[in-house]
């Protein structure tokens, strides 16, 4: 960073946001370091959670890089561009070793600081699809100050009449639509960092970027999962109680031949395991199920198991995903039940935070928008195991 651009200005607003209307009119310095620090949240994304637990794939940033050198560098480029961009370096670098404190601790220096972390969020959270859940929710960009409206058609085709020469129209058909608004609802998360330990480079500050960021996405799944599974008899006609194989393949019969597109189960493991012990001959199969717990494709209807997530509000670690449903919804018929409307703006209001064995602490409180909602024209059903 030799190139740095010198700013004397020295004030910075509390409330710092961000949109990707606004990349224009940052320099190339500002850019890098979002850039930068992005990579160093996925980096850690990867590093600290895995494919197979995180709510999203996350691609493989850095992998032949050495992450606690990478933590190391961006944490210290990142505060030395923000002094630099208040201050001025050279007037870091001349001073005190009281001065340097002072500056290192400003407010502005801290605000700006965060800022570029909070930009590199949203670059993790925003413009990475729920990939988890993308079978069935339709995820839409919206603005927190705006709304999205879908338009839901009915799929009925019209009656053809009987009639001969001469007769008259018995019937006239119309074709209703109904509508349903969806609007970004603020989600917020509060941390706390010991700030020096950031500058210095000491502090896994990938780590702890990479817990927001999939404390953001686990949120933005478990609000997608909730939605479709809370589904009741009241928002579908093909909702059944009780299991019985006739039931359940007259049910993905119906829902293939209203939509014109073939039906999926979607559902854990344990919903699948259950509906396949009704199943108690056949060799091939019962050897299928003693070495996966289930039978796949049961009754020709193809198998698609949900992640499990974990509920780590509670107590009691109860699970996100429902193990007593099955939802079959037709994969391919171009509308999903759920959607989903996300901003990629996000907020951040700091302040200073207690001081806590020695270390001074600086907290910020993230928010972002998102909310959903069922709003579809095609036909789902839900089977209760």
């Amino acid at each position: 960073m030799n190139d740095i651009v010198r700013d004397t200005a020295k004030s910075v607003n509390a409330l710092i946001t961000f949109s990707a209307s606004d990349s224009a009119n940052k320099d190339q310095d500002y850019n890098a370091m979002v850039s930068a620090v992005t990579n160093l949240v996925r980096f850690a994304c990867k590093r600290y959670g895995g494919d197979d637990y995180l709510p999203v794939k996350y691609y493989e940033a850095g992998k032949n890089a050495d992450y606690q050198l990478t933590n190391e560098k961006t944490s210290k480029a990142l505060f030395t561009y923000a002094i630099d961009q208040v201050y001025g370096i050279d007037t870091y670098q001349n001073a005190s070793e009281t001065r340097k404190n002072l500056i290192v601790n400003d407010e502005n220096v801290k605000k700006l600081a965060f800022a570029i972390v909070l930009e590199a969020l949203v670059n993790v959270v925003a413009d990475n699809e729920v990939e988890d859940s993308l079978l069935f929710a339709d995820i839409r960009d919206c603005a927190p100050e705006n709304s999205l409206t879908f338009n839901i058609d009915s799929k009925m085709i019209y009656p053809i009449q009987d009639s001969s020469y001469g007769a008259n129209i018995g019937r006239y058909n119309t074709s209703y639509e109904t509508a349903i608004t969806l609007t970004p609802k603020g989600k917020s998360l509060g941390v706390q960092f010991p700030f020096h330990m950031l500058r210095l480079g000491t502090y896994d500050f990938g780590r702890e970027m990479a817990k927001v960021a999939i404390s953001f996405r686990a949120r933005q799944y478990a609000d997608i999962i909730s939605t479709i599974f809370s589904v009741t008899s009241a928002l579908t006609p093909f909702y059944e109680t009780s299991f019985s194989a006739d039931n359940y393949m007259i049910m993905a019969d119906k829902i293939r031949a209203l939509n014109s597109a073939e039906v999926q189960a979607f559902g854990t493991n344990i919903a699948f395991h259950t509906i396949s012990n009704n199943i108690t001959t056949g060799f091939t199969v019962q050897d299928e199920k003693i070495k996966t717990g289930l039978i796949a494709d049961i009754y020709g209807i193809k198998t698609n198991i949900i992640p499990q997530a974990i509920n780590t509000i509670t107590s009691a670690l109860g699970t996100r995903v429902p193990n007593n449903k099955i939802l079959l919804i037709s994969g391919y018929d171009g509308d999903k039940p759920v959607k989903m409307v996300r901003s990629r703006v996000a907020n951040v209001i700091t302040r200073d935070g207690s001081v806590e064995k020695g270390l001074d602490r600086q907290e910020y409180l993230v928010q972002m928008f998102w909310d959903t909602g069922i709003a579809t024209k095609s036909h789902f059903g839900i089977q209760e195991v």
